[in-house]
């Protein structure tokens, strides 16, 4: 898949977000999370401090954002958070259509800090961690985000097939 095709489905992905998709962690962590469930947008991840992280897609919404296919806002509180909504031009592409709506629809409304515990949960099955050493380096990795632990372990039992016992 090249550039603009990744960027046309990412474009997508935000035309799906009623509200448009509010954060850039929150953006990677979808994308990951619908990566994995099979949708192709052909990102490269790797672990991070606030868990999954694409290089790749860091640098595809940036020229989104340059191509003003996508808009960005950006809302001072606490810290800055940046609201993606479409832009203006087109791209081509945009044919280009998504699979996963059910789950888009499961995961759009969730907290970043919700879906950077179920990430970190998928990514950690998938570098092959385990019942019980899963959640043990989930606590090392994610502590102050415990509150989130029971509803993301059970969304990864639906959704990803990932089964952990406590």
């Amino acid at each position: 898949m090249n550039r603009t095709e990744r960027i046309a489905k990412l474009v997508k992905l935000v035309e799906k977000s009623p509200e448009g998709i509010k954060s850039r962690k929150k953006f990677h962590k979808l994308v990951y999370l619908l990566q994995e469930t099979g949708e192709d947008f052909d990102q490269n991840y790797i672990f991070h401090n606030y868990g999954v992280f694409s290089p790749t897609l860091a640098s595809d919404l940036d020229n989104a954002v340059e191509r003003d296919v996508l808009s960005v806002s950006i809302e001072e509180k606490d810290f800055k958070e940046y609201i993606y909504t479409k832009g203006t031009e087109k791209i081509c592409g945009e044919s280009i259509e998504i699979e996963k709506m059910d789950l888009i629809k499961k995961l759009i409304f969730e907290e970043p800090r919700f879906l950077e515990v179920l990430s970190t949960i998928v990514y950690l099955d998938r570098f092959h961690y385990k019942g019980k050493e899963l959640i043990s380096k989930l606590k090392e990795l994610k502590p102050k985000h415990k509150p989130y632990y029971d509803n993301a372990l059970r969304m990864a039992k639906n959704l990803f097939q990932i089964s952990v016992e406590r």
